[in-house]
């Protein structure tokens, strides 16, 4: 074993080597500290290093050198960003070059960086001469110390080979795409046919540096404005997608962005240009079967709610324009609401409006933008409406039709308020009024046949023009047959949806989107039960 002290060039190197049965020489050293300033050269700032570990700092930024032979490693600073860059540097720009790569088996590269609540996303960037580049290779975040430390190697990105002929290197915050809505989710764009609608997507930079969104692609009928050139921290910015629903079945597609992120990702939208209409569902046992458009397939969306004997009821109960589901409870006269059509949803609102054996009714009965609850009390033929979703008297108390009738509202003619209604099966005869009074007994103003006896009586504005048509779902066949106009005729379109024994309903599931939607969304047409 020998200890030996030199003193090279002024400074004081420790070395103590011990030589192995095999001959070769181990070597370690007290940690010396190198510093440059400014870009280094080999006349100006290189210094051999000894055989073994060795460790070199400028600052702070550190590198250490294990092998063998003795190629020069020189650090040095970087005052200024050599290339335009998207992201924000946190740490020192650091050259760093060995003359020589033989027998060094890799290096190791520390470098500080600033803290900041986003380090997680922080990357080593490294500059070849021409561009930026993503470091590939072992790393570790040390976001106790806030230092980065790099393992160089003869197959990482940038190798040992690159650093022979010298390469920089820093550690920066990249932009982060952040939208109001994730990729893979669905923008619904719904609204009044043959009029534009819109849809919103705000986006936002929640990294460092200048997010770049590029668009990929966007399927016909849709368009998309607002995409701005860059976009760093600050404010979200807001992009429109843009369609016109047609008169036929609901148009999709998708959207797909490309960001500058690390990666290049591509964020991708599901989109929907539909009518603001009512669309089917059917209830079963204790489960909504919800479709999104009036033709035949499969359900758009499955929820659990209530349980068996419990009657599906559907409205916009808060006034946001979005219908949400409930049940009636026939045995004891209670509704039960959610506010959300998703699974798992909490009942917001539970009261009792009723006597067992009557027949849930849901509308807006004063033109608020909100649906009121009421009942069918098949005993006397009398309607009981009331305009709040708690317990109390009915607001309205209309006499109309006769016990064996199945009772319907719906806005017969456009003016916002939802009236009163029969279906009477045993003729297949619509008796529709547009009375609503306090107390006293309506006449019809519609009177028309559509349907056999035994259909199911189903209504819903089907073409978004602000008015309620007709729909019968036949159990014998699982056929649901559609009319907008209130008189006797064919059937517009028909379709295949349900089972035998389904209790079919009807409400607009989906939001209206951009400025043309109707300032007071139609409440949710009642749903009938069977008889």
């Amino acid at each position: 074993m020998r200890l030996s002290i030199a003193s090279p060039s002024g400074r004081t190197v420790v070395r103590l080597s011990i030589a192995s049965p095999s001959g070769r020489t181990v070597e370690t050293h007290a940690a010396i500290f190198v510093g440059y300033n400014g870009t280094p050269s080999a006349a100006s700032a290189a210094q051999r290093l000894p055989i073994g570990t060795k460790l070199s700092q400028v600052g702070v930024t550190q590198a250490i050198k294990r092998g063998i032979g003795e190629p020069v490693l020189l650090l040095g600073t970087y005052s200024a960003d050599p290339t335009p860059f998207g992201a924000v540097a946190v740490s020192p720009f650091v050259p760093a070059r060995l003359s020589s790569t033989s027998n060094v088996d890799d290096l190791i590269v520390k470098l500080p960086y600033t803290d900041a609540p986003n380090e997680a996303d922080f990357r080593v960037w490294w500059y070849n001469g021409s561009a930026w580049q993503l470091f590939v290779g072992s790393s570790d975040l040390d976001t106790a110390n806030d230092v980065y430390a790099l393992r160089i190697t003869a197959s990482s990105e940038p190798a040992l080979s690159d650093l022979a002929n010298g390469v920089i290197f820093m550690v920066a915050a990249p932009p982060t795409y952040n939208a109001s809505a994730p990729s893979g989710g669905t923008l619904v764009l719904n609204g009044l046919q043959n009029v534009n609608v819109e849809h919103w997507l705000q986006l936002a930079n929640s990294g460092g540096g200048i997010l770049n969104v590029t668009l990929q692609s966007i399927s016909t009928p849709f368009s998309i404005s607002g995409l701005p050139a860059s976009l760093g921290q600050g404010s979200p910015i807001t992009l429109t997608v843009t369609c016109t629903p047609n008169l036929s079945s609901p148009q999709t597609g998708t959207l797909v962005l490309q960001s500058n992120e690390i990666g290049n990702p591509t964020y991708t939208y599901n989109l929907i240009c539909s009518r603001a209409l009512d669309t089917i569902a059917v209830y079963r046992t204790d489960t909504f079967y919800i479709r999104y458009a009036n033709t035949t397939g499969f359900a758009n969306l499955v929820l659990a709610l209530g349980a068996s004997g419990d009657i599906p009821v559907a409205g916009d109960w808060d006034g946001d324009g979005v219908e949400t589901v409930g049940f009636y409870r026939p045995s004891t006269g209670q509704f039960f609401l959610t506010n959300s059509n998703t699974p798992s949803a909490p009942i917001l609102y539970n009261f009792t409006f009723g006597i067992p054996g009557d027949i849930p009714l849901v509308g807006d009965w004063d033109n608020d933008g909100k649906a009121g609850i009421g009942v069918f009390r098949p005993a006397d033929g009398v309607f009981y409406l009331r305009n709040s979703l708690s317990a109390g008297f009915a607001d309205y108390a209309i006499v109309f039709g006769i016990g064996s009738d199945t009772p319907v509202v719906g806005d017969w003619n456009g003016d916002g308020f939802y009236t009163v209604g029969v279906y009477r099966p045993s003729t297949g005869q619509f008796f529709l009024s547009n009375t609503t009074c306090t107390f006293c007994a309506a006449t019809a103003d519609y009177a028309f046949v559509f349907g056999i006896p035994s259909d199911i009586p189903i209504i819903g504005d089907w073409d978004a023009d602000g008015a309620s048509g007709v729909a019968l779902f036949r159990t014998t066949t699982n056929m649901i047959y559609f009319r907008n106009a209130l008189s006797t005729g064919f059937a517009d379109w028909t379709i295949v949806y349900g089972i035998p024994g389904d209790l079919p309903l009807a409400a607009k599931w989906l939001p209206d989107s951009g400025p043309d939607s109707p300032e007071s969304p139609e409440a949710a047409p009642t749903f009938v039960p069977r008889q």
